[in-house]
């Protein structure tokens, strides 16, 4: 998940350690921190086009000096690479990335004007009539009207999820990419 603020270098903590004084056999109490603080960290990187779009639409730049551009106020912080970042183990990087972005998405009632959720824009539909198409029809006008597979298989995939289509588009998108790069294909 993606979250916006009109602030750069803006800290919001979403989980905080937990604190407690143990006492030891002399009777002296030490602070003992448990768990981790986890902040989500908004920086001046990688706004995406449609990003730019809905900062420009959702936050209020004004009093800005003159001739400074707002986008360049803008925080971004993305919960899926903090996690690839802070935790290798796959098992444990989805856990805390669902904790993560449920708690972003509570933490977004109370703190609307600070930072906002941005979810990833839907894939458009390939053709007019692409929703009424049979599987067969789409196969056949993918391939004449010669339609990024790509396309078709994320607005298959957000839509219908027709499994025969979605497989076909995949293997047609693995016969576009040359032999020496290597990709990565999610299912």
């Amino acid at each position: 998940m993606r979250c916006l603020s009109p602030f750069t270098n803006y800290s919001v903590p979403i989980f905080k350690a937990d604190e407690r004084v143990v006492m030891d056999v002399r009777g002296m109490g030490t602070y003992v921190t448990e768990g981790e603080t986890i902040l989500a960290e908004f920086r001046q990187t990688g706004l995406m086009d449609h990003e730019v779009d809905l900062a420009l639409s959702k936050f209020n730049f004004s009093g800005l000096p003159e001739g400074v551009n707002p986008i360049t106020r803008v925080g971004v912080f993305d919960t899926e690479q903090f996690c690839l970042d802070r935790y290798p183990d796959e098992e444990r990087r989805e856990e805390m990335q669902a904790q993560i972005d449920q708690r972003l998405r509570a933490l977004q009632e109370r703190f609307s004007t600070h930072f906002i959720i941005v979810e990833e824009p839907k894939a458009p539909k390939p053709w007019g009539s692409y929703d009424k198409d049979s599987a067969e029809d789409i196969l056949k006008l993918q391939e004449r009207l010669e339609i990024d597979p790509t396309v078709v298989r994320r607005y298959e995939e957000e839509n219908q999820g027709r499994k025969e289509i979605v497989s076909q588009m995949l293997e047609l998108e693995v016969q576009r990419v040359p032999e020496d790069e290597d990709i990565e294909v999610r299912v």
